[in-house]
């Protein structure tokens, strides 16, 4: 259990984009503790069905900012603000302006939403940010804001982690869990499927074949099961 949860407080906190550095980081650590891990690679540009690997992301900084510079919501405050694969942007804008940019959640007015549609689609180039829907509601129509996001874009390899076991005969069961995110989406079923390696070690003469996987959401099994397929 305990290296479950060291594993868990160091990942956490990193940007676990589709392909950024702080995925990157994310399985370094996890070759270093999990021993048989096999990463796969697939750089920037690579074709798989109507999807392409995109460039590399990473939020440097982000806030908005009111007429008397006094901070809205910053990343500092949450990696969320700043929509996963947004474009820079610096300017001021009125709250019809931003409207367009702007992802909430009602339901939950006092959190931070994942706004996901640039990393899913990268051919939407834009800028966006999320808010609270508290903060959103306070936003005066006749006032101007300062929006600031400053980000690191460049080519980059999308990451898939394997660990493979082959048994007697060529059926497979798979532990899947995608790694990706800037919240705790599934990263606590990756670190369980991890500490699954030590039990399927220990088979003996194993009948099945057995594969624990962690990929950028579906992307990743995506170019794994039409590119790479199960093994190393």
């Amino acid at each position: 259990m305990g290296r479950m949860f060291d594993t868990l407080e160091e990942l956490s906190p990193l940007q676990r984009m589709i392909v950024s550095p702080g995925l990157d980081r994310a399985f370094e650590s996890i070759q270093e503790k999990y021993k048989g891990i096999h990463i796969h690679e697939y750089p920037t540009g690579t074709r798989c069905e109507d999807w392409v690997v995109p460039e590399s992301w990473e939020v440097v900084s982000g806030e908005l900012k009111d007429r008397e510079m006094n901070v809205i919501a910053s990343t500092g405050e949450s990696f969320l603000f700043a929509a996963p694969y947004s474009l820079p942007v610096e300017g001021w804008f009125t709250k019809q302006e931003m409207a367009p940019h702007v992802t909430f959640r009602e339901d939950m007015p006092d959190a931070y939403a994942l706004e996901h549609r640039n990393a899913y689609n990268y051919r939407l180039q834009d800028w966006g940010i999320t808010l609270p829907y508290n903060r959103w509601k306070q936003l005066r129509e006749d006032e101007k804001y300062f929006v600031h996001v400053d980000v690191k874009q460049g080519s980059g390899t999308m990451k898939v982690a394997e660990y493979y076991r082959k048994g007697r005969t060529e059926n497979l069961i798979c532990f899947c869990a995608h790694i990706d995110e800037l919240c705790n989406d599934d990263l606590s079923g990756c670190v369980v499927a991890l500490e699954l390696i030590d039990i399927i070690e220990a088979l003996e003469n194993p009948v099945y074949s057995y594969q624990v996987l962690l990929a950028p959401e579906m992307f990743g099994t995506l170019f794994m099961c039409t590119i790479t397929g199960p093994g190393f």
